[in-house]
């Protein structure tokens, strides 16, 4: 009876109520209870169930039917959008064999309706969305009865809007975009700046969140192109038009600056450096300051400045005893700006401001070498100009100097110096970079550009003058690398004497060198007392030039001058394409810049944009004037703008003009700049020396303004 009932019940735990077999999910320990319960008592019949139950599990293996292999899809869920593609991965474990089939909604590979999927689990959803759900499937091949799956939600087209579509931030400021996505705001896209993810530092930055900060200077064109693109639906975009106009974040950082000018007592000289916020206040400065009254030193305690769109702005630097001191000036970028001092200190100035990188404030920085150009007037108040270069150690030295002296038309010619030395400030050298050098016997004060540049103020009592020391690399050291046609200008004075002062004088041109020591399609224009000329006056001219072999970089150009007799430059290269001169001819004593011309021709289009402006000279009283204006690629009528001035103390601000800018064939020879002011009302006549389309070099053929100058382009 036991035995019958122990089949009776093992016969239902194989079977179960179905009739099939079904050991089920609980353990051999299980039953072995069961029947040890039904057996109590009788030990032998509990050891035949254990034995009969342990039996069958050895036959049943007794595990479930639930399959060992487990199949995970990565990810979950996914968001894809009609006709696009998402990836999928399937982990198998459990197996050796890895491999799984991809269905669709249980269809091996998928349809158009629900989408298709690769062996290799790319997903592409359907042109349009599914009326029901989508589902992935991997089934292992291993075990068809493991699988694992991820939903789907099928989208339409992303639709991708941006806000606002169109705007204008100024320079250093910023701007919080925002992008929806079919209607819906959404993170899930990215931001670029005319194409570059985030931007740079040239067109202004964004982050992920849409924050876009415009960047110090305007940008090429003056605008950008936002562009924020759906990750999900990398083909839909959308895009904003942003203008970046000047604003007071233009200047911010730490700036040395540079004047010479006039007052009554005779010629003035400023240097030194402020600091800008960014947001209109001067934080601090230093200033040194020599006139024939002597030289001085003056913490600036605080000022003031704004910027207007065209980056004509004014600023106000104070000191708390002497009181404060005013200029106009034009952002050509946050780089640099030309100043025309407004205050009725002066007679009038003129300079510039340049940032500095106070990482460079050390002697140490100082290290190799430079090219120098100096003018003002000597210790009879007669004009003077030394131009030349030295060579620095970086520890205080200056060695192995040459320098070209013209004092009131007395020319040293080159002449070898040294014992010269430079040292830090001890107490406003590190916060300005503010130094003393002795040079040739003369004593400067300077400030610190960067390693590469620094400004220079003569300090001796009753000499007066400013300028600049450039590094030096690579000067030309033989003829044959001077190959090409190079622009220059500059400005001084005719020969004073003790009963008159030296007529005022602007002379600018251009020449070409052909690598061999010969020059050819050489052009003057000179202007003295608002006498101007050409010279020649139809044509051109040709003559000689030279280069020192010894590495100095000083050079020499003659060319015949015509009627007027020959034409005498000196010249020191800071580079192949970048010097300073001297112009010794006749009586004259002049200084400026010259630069390598572009060798290809220039276009109306390609001088079209946003140009700052500088000229000054003298003609009954120094005279200054900065400004902005904008060129059209029209040919006539093609130039507008505004101009602020000091014209021998009557300054003034916001004169509008037009007028045009003339090519004369491929613009490299001599072009014409004319334009009409209206309030007050008065034209400005130049001919014009395009170096590229970027810098054009100014000289006044007029007969009322003595000077000369550069437009620089903003943008």
């Amino acid at each position: 009876m036991v035995r019958l009932q122990m089949r009776v019940a093992l016969a239902r735990v194989v079977r179960g109520n179905s009739g099939e077999e079904d050991f089920g999910e609980r353990s051999v320990a299980h039953w072995i209870g069961v029947m040890a319960r039904r057996t109590a008592g009788d030990a032998r019949r509990l050891f035949g169930v254990i034995v009969t139950v342990a039996w069958i599990a050895g036959c049943f293996g007794g595990s479930s039917s639930k399959s060992a292999v487990t199949v995970v899809v990565s990810p979950s869920s996914a968001q894809v959008y009609v006709g696009l593609t998402a990836r999928f991965t399937a982990t198998v474990t459990g197996a050796s064999d890895t491999s799984v089939t991809w269905e669709v909604n249980g269809k091996e590979g998928g349809n158009s309706t629900n989408g298709t999927i690769t062996t290799t689990g790319v997903y592409t959803a359907p042109s349009a969305v599914p009326s029901g759900s989508v589902t992935i499937t991997a089934v292992s091949e291993a075990d068809s009865k493991a699988s694992g799956s991820a939903a789907i939600t099928v989208l339409p087209t992303a639709v991708v809007t941006v806000s606002p579509a169109a705007t204008s931030v100024a320079t250093g400021a910023s701007q919080q975009f925002s992008a929806t996505v079919n209607g819906a705001s959404s993170d899930l896209v990215d931001w670029s700046v005319n194409g570059i993810s985030g931007g740079n530092g040239t067109l202004g930055t964004i982050d992920s969140n849409g924050l876009y900060t415009a960047p110090f200077s305007p940008p090429p064109s003056g605008t950008v192109t936002i562009t924020v693109t759906s990750t999900s639906d990398p083909s839909q975009s959308a895009t904003a038009t942003v203008a970046i106009p000047f604003g007071v974040g233009a200047l911010k950082g730490q700036y040395a600056f540079l004047t010479r000018g006039k007052l009554s007592g005779g010629l003035i000289g400023r240097a030194g450096s402020i600091i800008a916020d960014g947001e209109g206040n001067i934080t601090g400065g230093i200033e040194d300051v020599n006139s024939s009254t002597g030289a001085t030193t003056a913490v600036l305690n605080s000022g003031t400045y704004t910027i207007t769109a065209d980056g004509r702005g004014s600023l106000t630097l104070t000191n708390n005893t002497t009181g404060s001191i005013t200029f106009y000036f034009v952002m050509v970028s946050h780089d640099l700006a030309n100043l025309v001092e407004s205050d009725s200190s002066v007679t009038s100035a003129g300079g510039f401001m340049r940032i500095q990188d106070s990482s460079k404030f050390s002697a140490s920085s100082l290290a190799g070498g430079y090219v120098f150009d100096v003018a003002g007037v000597d210790v009879k108040g007669y004009p003077i100009s030394m131009i030349g270069r030295v060579t620095s150690d970086g520890s205080g030295h200056l060695t192995n100097g040459l320098i070209d002296t013209n004092d009131n038309s007395t020319s040293s010619g080159a002449t070898s110096f040294s014992g010269s030395s430079y040292q830090i400030d001890s107490t406003y050298g590190v916060t300005y970079g503010r130094g003393v050098a002795s040079i040739d016997g003369l004593s400067f004060v300077f400030y610190i550009v960067n390693g590469n540049r620094w400004e220079l103020l003569e300090s001796d009592n009753s000499l007066v003058a400013t300028g600049e020391a450039i590094y030096q690399v690579s000067p030309p050291t033989d003829v044959s690398q001077l190959n090409g046609s190079f622009c220059f200008v500059g400005s001084g004075n005719a020969k004073s004497s003790s009963s008159s002062s030296g007529k005022p004088v602007v002379r600018g041109g251009r020449f070409t060198t052909d690598g061999k020591g010969n020059v050819s399609s050489a052009l003057l224009i000179h202007n003295s007392d608002g006498t101007a000329a050409q010279i020649p006056s139809s044509g051109t001219d040709s003559g000689t030039y030279t280069i020192d072999s010894v590495g100095s970089g000083r050079g020499t150009a003659t060319f015949s001058g015509s009627s007027g007799g020959a034409i005498e430059l000196v010249f020191y290269f800071a580079s192949g394409t970048q010097a300073v001169f001297q112009d010794l001819t006749g009586s004259l004593i002049v200084d400026g810049e010259m630069d390598a011309q572009t060798t290809t021709a220039t276009t109306g289009a390609e001088l079209a944009g946003s140009h700052a402006f500088f000229w000054s000279g003298d003609n009954n009283g120094r005279m200054d004037y900065s400004g902005q204006f904008t060129v059209t690629s029209a040919s006539s009528s093609n130039v507008s703008g505004t101009i602020d001035y000091n014209q021998a103390g009557n300054a003034g601000s916001n004169d509008t003009f037009s007028g045009t800018f003339t090519l004369n064939g491929d613009g490299t020879s001599r072009n014409k700049l004319s334009l009409n002011a209206t309030n007050p009302s008065g034209s400005f006549n130049f001919a014009a020396f395009i170096v590229d389309a970027d810098n054009v070099f100014l000289v006044s053929t007029d007969s009322n303004d003595v000077v000369a100058g550069k437009t620089s382009r903003q943008y």
